[in-house]
């Protein structure tokens, strides 16, 4: 089968990257059912192993093609080696393939580009996808909207090291985690965390009574203090079942509307005037530089403390309404990106008079619990930390999201991810650097920054 696939925006064909029909039928490749089984096995795990969503269906094969070096050759082995992808028989000379392509999907189905693979009988030699007709690597899933939006990009030679410690406490993901101490809401108050010899101790509390925290910022700097927003609330227990139908959700709190943001140290000692809210539910809170950025729904309030009081100076809007907040300057420009989940997926934002996405993930099945944001490998560019839950609502897994030429990458980097099981990032020992905590039913783990 001789097929045609466009590489690039001007729709040469794939002779035009390094790929040419053979005309010689003498020289054809028989296609057997045991290599096609195999080439499929190939293929599945590489998709696998970059958590792509594929149509299986949609696999087909074809022969009669050449690998010829030409202005495009050095492409194709780029982009199949930062997947992972041994192209070292590619390169050693022009090799005649069997092609093989299969369409990607998001988890909703709709597209995502179409992926090749070349083989050389059982030897896979290439691979990479094509969307909106420009090549990608497989390991980039998601490319940026729009061309070049960062000016900076993740060492990925460069990886973190870390020297582990066992320890006993168990405790639910922390809202930070700094200077020596961990932050964990739990129910109406806030409660530290110390790391000891054998086990996390506590190490005080703040009740805010009647109030519920929502969300907490830290702000670093000279005088370091929180911002706490905190929520009217009642729980379903409190309602007769006349009136809560959803029994599965009986314990989940049930909010009556944001109340206000205060900003306090750790001994809850007032930093900050109080900044009143309309009772409207906001979810999550950032500093951008000395400002507030708080969301609700789909928007961002930008508040300002000018003259012993707070302004409202800018509304932000963005299309889903704002689950997780997180602002940080991920290249190391000097400029805050806006880090953006909706409770599903991770968009990244620049801001100029409005904000403009610049990156995302597209329709993801499970449901995101936190976001981090840390350089933990010291290069100098942020990597964004999502801790994830299953579709039930069990603990999960973490993503590291690097930043990458085209994009942002899944990659672990030596971040251990499993079942059941809670993440934080931040600094546990007051070193000045961060370091990751992983939290099962059994146990925490302290996983110390070594860079």
């Amino acid at each position: 089968m001789r097929r045609l696939i466009f590489l690039c925006a001007l729709c040469i064909a794939l002779s035009g990257c390094g790929v040419a029909e053979n005309t010689a039928d003498t020289d054809s490749l028989a296609i057997d059912t045991s290599s096609i089984a195999q080439n499929t096995e190939t293929i599945e795990k590489i998709l696998a192993d970059n958590v792509w969503n594929y149509d299986k269906d949609s696999m087909s094969f074809g022969n009669d093609f050449l690998i010829a070096e030409n202005e495009n050759f050095d492409l194709i082995c780029d982009i199949s080696d930062q997947a992972g992808i041994d192209t070292a028989a590619l390169k050693k000379g022009s090799k005649q393939t069997m092609l093989a392509s299969v369409r990607l999907t998001n988890a909703d189905m709709t597209d995502a580009g179409t992926a090749y693979f070349a083989f050389s009988n059982r030897k896979l030699l290439c691979g990479f996808y094509i969307f909106n007709d420009a090549p990608y690597s497989l390991a980039n899933k998601y490319p940026f909207e729009y061309e070049h939006p960062f000016s900076g990009a993740e060492n990925t030679g460069l990886l973190p090291v870390f020297s582990p410690t066992d320890l006993d406490t168990v405790f639910d993901s922390a809202a930070f985690a700094d200077n020596g101490e961990a932050a964990v809401i739990s129910g109406s108050a806030i409660v530290f965390y110390k790391e000891g010899k054998n086990s996390f101790k506590r190490n005080g509390d703040i009740d805010f009574g009647e109030l519920a925290p929502a969300d907490i910022a830290l702000k670093k700097g000279k005088t370091e203090y929180m911002c706490v927003l905190l929520d009217s609330y009642k729980t379903a227990e409190r309602l007769s079942e006349s009136d809560f139908e959803d029994y599965d959700r009986r314990d989940e709190i049930l909010l009556t509307g944001s109340k206000k943001i205060v900003f306090i140290d750790g001994k809850n000692n007032a930093v900050l005037p109080e900044l009143p809210l309309d009772l409207s539910i906001y979810t999550s809170v950032a500093f951008d530089g000395d400002n507030i950025a708080a969301a609700r729904n789909s928007a961002i309030d930008i508040f300002a403390y000018e003259n012993g009081a707070w302004v409202k100076k800018q509304r932000l809007s963005v299309e889903n309404p704002v689950q997780k907040l997180r602002i940080a300057d991920i290249d190391g420009n000097g400029v805050n990106e806006y880090i953006i989940s909706d409770g599903i997926n991770i968009g990244v934002y620049k801001k100029d008079v409005q904000l403009r996405l610049a990156w995302s993930t597209k329709f993801q099945t499970s449901r995101i619990k936190d976001i981090y944001i840390s350089d933990l490998n010291g290069d100098g560019i942020k990597e964004i930390y999502a801790n994830e839950l299953y579709s039930d609502n069990s603990a999960g897994f973490a993503l590291r999201y690097i930043l990458c030429k085209d994009g942002f990458e899944v990659s672990g980097g030596n971040i251990v991810s499993g079942a059941s099981a809670y993440y934080a990032i931040g600094d546990m020992n007051g070193d000045g650097k961060d370091d990751y905590i992983v939290v099962n039913n059994e146990k925490t783990v302290v996983n110390h920054s070594q860079k």
